[in-house]
C-alpha cells in the first residue's frame, strides 16, 4: 500500500473545504435574502401642523332664559330650557334641589322661587347611557331698585332728600 495514507489526508483536505465553501455560500445567501437583511430607515411622513383645534363636543343641556350674573326683582323665576327627549332634570337652587322631566322634544320649564341675595342655580340631565350634562348660574335677586343697588348709602341719601316731599 504505497501512500493510502496520503490519500486519506488529501480526501480530509477536500472534503473539509468543501463543507467550508458550502458554509460560506450558505452564509452568504442567508444574508443576502430579503427576511434577514438588516432594517432600513424608512422616512416618516411629517404630519401637518394642527391650524384648528378640534371642536369640543357641545353640552346637549341648554337654559333659554338665564344668563349668568342676572338680576332679578321679582322672586318667582320661570327656569326654561332643552336637553334629550323624555329625560329627568334635576334642579338644584341652593342645595335644595327639584326634579322635571323633559318632553317628547326635550323642552323643559319649571317654576321657582329665589332667595333674597344670590342663588346658586345648577340644572343637571343624565342621558341613557349614564353621562350627566349640567348648566350652571348665579342670579341675584333683590326687591330693590337697580339704581337703589348701584347708589351709594351717601348718594341714596341726597337723592332721597332731593325728592320733594308730597
Amino acid at each position: 500500500m504505497p501512500n493510502n495514507a496520503g490519500r486519506t489526508k488529501e480526501y480530509l483536505i477536500v472534503i473539509g473545504l468543501g463543507l467550508l465553501v458550502a458554509f460560506g455560500v450558505t452564509l452568504f445567501l442567508y444574508y443576502r435574502s430579503s427576511d434577514n437583511l438588516p432594517p432600513q430607515a424608512t422616512p416618516t411622513p411629517t404630519p401637518a401642523p394642527i391650524t384648528e383645534l378640534p371642536d369640543k363636543k357641545s353640552n346637549p343641556l341648554t337654559l333659554d332664559n338665564l344668563e349668568n350674573e342676572s338680576v332679578f326683582d321679582t322672586k318667582s323665576l320661570t327656569i326654561t330650557g332643552h336637553t334629550f327627549p323624555n329625560l329627568p332634570v334635576v334642579i338644584f337652587i341652593n342645595q335644595k334641589n327639584f326634579i322635571t322631566d323633559s318632553d317628547e322634544f326635550g323642552n323643559f320649564s319649571f317654576d321657582v322661587n329665589l332667595e333674597s341675595g344670590s342663588n346658586l342655580i345648577q340644572v343637571t340631565s343624565v342621558d341613557q347611557g349614564g353621562q350627566s350634562y349640567s348648566q350652571e348660574r348665579l342670579v341675584i335677586y333683590t326687591n330693590k331698585s337697580l339704581d337703589e343697588i348701584l347708589l351709594t348709602d351717601e348718594e341714596l341719601k341726597n337723592a332721597q332728600s332731593e325728592t320733594p316731599a308730597e
